[in-house]
């Protein structure tokens, strides 16, 4: 495995994307880039809410919840970590980020 295995690419299913964040958990870890920098994925869960017509990649949130559009359905980011930062959960992170309409990736 390497580093680049972790880039997320969002225009697959949310299920594949899911699978990579459980299978690539302690190393080599997944990842995304949010205005310019890395934004490491944790935890993530499949919601059964279709993404259907949004552009891969965007974020939808609420003060607790943050949701990525994957090519079919909406996936749910449970833990992160914003470069240079410790590891929270998407609630904390949404504290001070606002992410509400970005896309996410290269």
């Amino acid at each position: 495995l390497h580093k680049e295995n972790g880039l997320i690419a969002w225009d697959r299913p949310a299920k594949t994307v899911y699978n990579q964040i459980r299978g690539l958990y302690s190393w080599p870890g997944t990842y995304t880039f949010w205005e310019g920098r890395k934004l490491s994925i944790w935890e993530a869960k499949c919601l059964e809410e279709s993404a259907e017509g949004v552009p891969c990649g965007t974020v939808r949130c609420t003060r607790k919840t943050l949701d990525v559009a994957c090519q079919d359905q909406w996936l749910r980011i449970v833990s992160l970590q914003l470069e240079g930062r410790k590891r929270m959960d998407s609630q904390a992170f949404l504290l001070g980020q606002h992410p509400e309409g970005a896309v996410f990736g290269a």
